[in-house]
């Protein structure tokens, strides 16, 4: 934790003052397992869209609300942009690539269980600790590219993870 970015400890600082456990989530977390710093940090919330604005208002952190129908809150420290995303649970695809119905503010868990790869499925808390619910790092120890849960059901989501398996495969 120690390593983090002030500003990272403070959106950390800011949802704990608040009672609402936040967690970095996703590609951060796996960089910084790999030992790599990081391009950018987002985190996941176990509440709503409209929740994290009112939080960030209430801390006079500015923020961009375009993307809050898919529950994503921008918020701006200084020069840098932090995703702040509801933690959310998705209906079926129909078309391939878009949910049917967004529900936000479930469980964290609920939240990994619905990501791509183990590897992006892991969340990092307020005290460093990793939630890994999916093998995730046995799966960077390893060199393995996993979906979270049944393959083909995760690429029938969305087609596009293909690539980003391959993308994954090579970097």
């Amino acid at each position: 934790m120690n390593n983090l970015p002030a500003n990272v400890l403070q959106i950390y600082k800011i949802f704990d003052a608040m009672d609402t456990p936040i967690y970095l989530v996703g590609g951060c977390v796996r960089d910084m397992l790999l030992g790599e710093t990081p391009k950018d940090y987002d985190f996941t919330v176990e509440t709503t869209p409209e929740d994290i604005q009112t939080i960030l208002k209430l801390y006079h952190i500015p923020f961009n609300a375009m993307s809050a129908k898919y529950g994503t809150i921008i918020a701006r420290i200084g020069d840098e942009e932090y995703e702040i995303t509801s933690t959310r649970k998705e209906a079926d695809y129909a078309d391939n690539r878009h949910p049917e119905e967004v529900i936000f503010g479930v469980s964290l868990a609920e939240d990994l269980k619905r990501r791509d790869f183990t590897i992006n499925a892991m969340a990092m808390d307020n005290k460093g600790d990793i939630i890994d619910l999916f093998d995730g790092q046995k799966c960077l120890k390893n060199h393995l590219i996993k979906t979270v849960g049944d393959p083909e059901a995760r690429f029938r989501e969305d087609p596009l993870r293909i690539m980003r398996a391959l993308r994954f495969s090579i970097t």
